[in-house]
């Protein structure tokens, strides 16, 4: 019996160390075919594509920048060519396009996913295949504290979003503020840094209540409840797009008009059906419709007329990381993932359609513009814009 567990074991043993030369294996054959290539240079782009909501138009930024840079000649020679994988919006799905995406030795680069909560899983499948991979949208800080040499990530993390959100309510003077926030890693981390914050500045969290996703509507009603008979300042909710919108119908239907911070952009489809019930709604944005800045101001136009519709935050992002790659591309004169990695996280004061910020040792943003949007007179206007 003891040498049978001891075969057992050493048979684990075996498995494990030929799955991690594996993996060895294909980051060096990865590597050796990217800096010997010469043909197209083969990227993919995978996230919950077969869905109808705003992440999904995340794929219009990718295929628009892949076209710009192909028509103008492409990168040292040579043309784009995308694989665009579906990862269902599931983890599942994720880890699955993941493992398919990085076991074709040929592909230098992926961008997606379209969430936190599917990219997480996926970043470290790249990372053990040696490939490149840029995330247009996640904002979990967790995604840069994995030490992953070959991450590069766009999104204004969750940290900061929360601490500019705590930061304006000081501004605004509102001293007691009552939170509501989506059990899940995004909402209680987004609370916990936003009641950090809050603790500083002086501001008081008079009740933190969260929802489960999918129950907020039953959740909600009872919140609203509750809070109907607190007299507080200001409203924070740290939650998904469909359960703000319900947050904000509820509340505003029990009769509590205060104003309402959140991290969570509304499409247009929902701000039609919110109306006035969005005055005094104060959201985070990292893209302006209507911005100054020239750049951001074509690739606006250019977007509405290939697809009949302003874009999102979700298309200006991931748009802007085909561009960032080919910037890496560009400065490391090679396509080879380590190279292009490296190079990024040197790039300084680079100007994006969102505006100007560099990308750090850990690759993540520095100083990319945050956008505070107010609701007023039927529209989202800007309010305040802050540098991180």
């Amino acid at each position: 019996m003891k040498n049978n567990s001891f075969f057992v074991i050493c048979c684990a043993a075996l498995s494990i160390l030929a799955f991690s030369c594996q993996k060895a294996d294909m980051a060096d054959e990865r590597a050796k075919r990217a800096g010997e290539s010469t043909g197209d240079i083969r990227i993919a782009a995978v996230g919950a594509w077969g869905r109808d909501n705003d992440e999904a138009k995340a794929w219009n930024g990718i295929e628009m920048a892949v076209e710009e840079i192909n028509k103008t000649g492409g990168i040292l020679g040579r043309k784009f060519l995308v694989v665009k994988k579906d990862d269902k919006g599931t983890v599942e799905g994720a880890v699955l396009a993941a493992e398919e995406i990085s076991g074709d030795p040929d592909i230098v680069a992926v961008i997606g996913h379209t969430s936190s909560f599917t990219t997480m899983p996926s970043s470290r499948v790249y990372e053990a295949k040696g490939l490149l991979h840029i995330s247009p949208i996640a904002s979990s800080p967790e995604l840069l504290e994995q030490n992953n040499k070959l991450i590069i990530d766009v999104q204004v993390t969750t940290d900061m979003a929360a601490k500019y959100l705590a930061e304006f309510a000081r501004d605004r003077g509102y001293g007691e503020i009552a939170m509501s926030y989506v059990y899940d890693d995004y909402g209680t981390r987004f609370a916990t840094e936003f009641d950090k914050a809050s603790a500083q500045f002086g501001i008081k969290i008079i009740d933190s209540m969260p929802y489960w996703l999918g129950e907020g509507n039953d959740n909600f009603d009872s919140i609203a409840r509750k809070w109907k008979n607190f007299d507080f300042d200001a409203m924070l909710l740290a939650g998904h797009p469909k359960d703000t919108e319900a947050f904000i119908t509820k509340v505003r239907q029990a009769g509590i008009n205060k104003p309402i911070l959140t991290d969570t952009a509304l499409n247009a489809a929902a701000v039609a059906r919110c109306g006035k019930n969005l005055n005094g709604v104060v959201t985070t944005s990292y893209f302006d419709i209507e911005p100054e800045n020239r750049i951001a101001q074509e690739f606006i136009k250019a977007y509405r007329d290939k697809y009949g519709l302003s874009p999102s935050r979700y298309s200006a992002n991931s748009y802007e990381a085909v561009k960032l790659l080919a910037e890496g591309m560009r400065k490391a004169q090679s396509t080879v993932p380590a190279k292009v990695a490296t190079a990024l996280r040197t790039v300084k004061d680079w100007q994006g359609i969102s505006g100007q910020y560099s990308i750090g040792k850990d690759g993540g943003i520095e100083g990319k513009p945050v956008l505070l949007m107010e609701f007023r007179n039927g529209k989202f206007v800007l309010v305040k814009v802050k540098s991180l």
